[in-house]
This record gives structure tokens, C-alpha cells and sequence, in this order.
């Protein structure tokens, strides 16, 4: 797989260090009767070891089994060859296409028939979490249809509870623009969203040639879940005591 270049309006870099082993001195050997006082020659330590409260276990086995939001990207393979085009059912990889109708279709071309991907109808692009879910958008792969020479650009506007938390129509560095190469696309707001979509310019024009593949999202826990789980784990410690 080729390496992608990636459009972010800021980056965090860290520098990973690797640890050195460190170098032990040792000490010529002296005799057993100046280093080892009488009294402990040849007896061992005594230790005392206690048990684990069995709640304090359960307790453990919960919260390790606690929801962990883990990154996810969804590609569109699965879908199947589509040269003309398909429209995206109404729920797919944890995601809803539409609110109440969809532009989105899935499509390949006819040289690689095993690499599908989304393209645009019209302008209904909205994509949410089922039932409401919260998820952050990563990054998607966004690039043009008609080829390298092609240019267009589009918008990220970003829903939460029925609110836009971040609309790049307004926003200074909004304007996301792509080519005819597969560029990675990073939204400047990394906090949770229950939706999101694209926006286009005043003409509307560039939605009938945008492609787009490999959707970045990390499913957010629900709070209630993580909640339950240590009300349950605190119940039963009790109980054993």
C-alpha cells in the first residue's frame, strides 16, 4: 500500500527514545563473616503473603473488561463491484447513510473491481452514528474522480446532540482542497460528534466528482456502560465483605 500524504491544520509530534542498558559495577567478594551477620547466616526470610479479597477480584475482571474506544477504519469492499453505481444502505459499519435519503453510492471501476469506494449523487451527504452513537472522526481518504488533472474542494461540518460543534465553511482554515490523488483529509476538531457531512462552494458543482474511501472513527463508550459495570463491581465487594 502506498503511502498517502496527510492535509491537518495541526500536528503533534513526539520522539519515541529507546532505554539504554545500564552497566552494573561489581564489588570484589569479602568473607561471610564480615558482610553476613551471625545471627541470619544460612536462614532465609520469612514472608507473609495475603489472599486477594474475591471482590477485590471481581472488581478487577470488570474494570478490565470496561468499554475501550478503539480506532476503526471502514472500507467499502465488502459492498461489492458496483461500475454504475449503488446506493449505500440505510446502515452500514456502525454508521447511517442518510437522514431520510442519501447521495451517497458505493461504486468501482471496471479495471479493479475488488477496491470499492463512495462517491456522490448530490449533495445529501449527512453520515451518523445508530441510534444517536458518539465517534470521532479521524480522517478519510478523499481524492477526484476524473483524474489527476481534476481539482475541487469541500467542507467539514460536524454534528453533536443537534448541535454543529464545527462547520469549516466558517472556519479559517475550512477549506479542504483535493486532487486526483488519494489524500488523507484530518478534521481540525477531535471532539466527539454523533454526525458529520460535507459542504460544498456557492456553485455545488464538486460533489459529482468526489471519491472517498477508508473512514478513520473511534466508536466514544457510551457512559452509562463503563457506569454499570463499576456500580455492579462495588455491589458485589460489598456483599463479600
Amino acid at each position: 500500500m502506498q503511502k498517502r500524504p496527510i492535509f491537518t491544520t495541526s500536528t503533534n509530534c513526539t520522539d519515541s527514545r529507546h532505554a539504554r542498558p545500564l552497566s552494573v559495577a561489581c564489588t570484589p567478594e569479602t568473607s561471610a563473616a564480615a558482610s553476613v551477620p551471625a545471627a541470619a547466616t544460612n536462614r532465609p526470610e520469612e514472608r507473609t503473603v495475603s489472599n486477594p479479597r474475591p471482590g477485590t477480584l471481581a472488581l478487577a475482571a470488570l474494570l478490565a473488561a470496561a468499554p475501550i474506544a478503539l480506532a476503526d477504519v471502514i472500507t467499502f469492499d465488502a459492498l461489492g463491484p458496483s461500475t454504475i453505481g449503488t446506493i449505500m444502505p440505510g446502515q452500514y459499519a456502525g454508521l447511517r447513510w442518510g437522514n431520510g435519503g442519501t447521495s451517497w453510492h458505493y461504486m468501482t471501476l471496471a479495471g479493479n473491481p475488488s477496491d470499492t469506494f463512495l462517491a456522490l449523487s448530490g449533495n445529501s451527504t449527512f453520515v451518523g452514528g445508530i441510534g444517536g452513537a458518539d465517534f470521532n472522526l479521524n480522517s478519510v481518504d478523499i481524492w477526484s474522480r476524473r483524474g489527476l488533472d481534476a481539482n475541487g474542494d469541500f467542507y467539514f461540518v460536524l454534528y453533536h446532540d443537534g448541535a454543529t460543534v464545527y462547520n469549516g465553511v466558517i472556519e479559517n482554515d475550512g477549506r479542504q482542497r483535493f486532487t486526483g490523488a488519494h489524500t488523507t483529509f484530518v478534521p481540525s476538531y477531535t471532539g466527539p460528534i454523533d454526525g458529520f457531512a460535507f459542504a460544498f462552494d456557492s456553485n455545488g458543482l464538486d460533489w459529482n466528482h468526489l471519491a472517498m474511501d477508508n473512514v478513520n472513527i473511534t466508536f466514544v463508550p457510551a457512559p452509562g456502560a463503563l457506569a454499570l459495570g463499576l456500580t455492579g463491581a462495588l455491589s458485589l465487594t460489598r456483599r463479600r465483605r
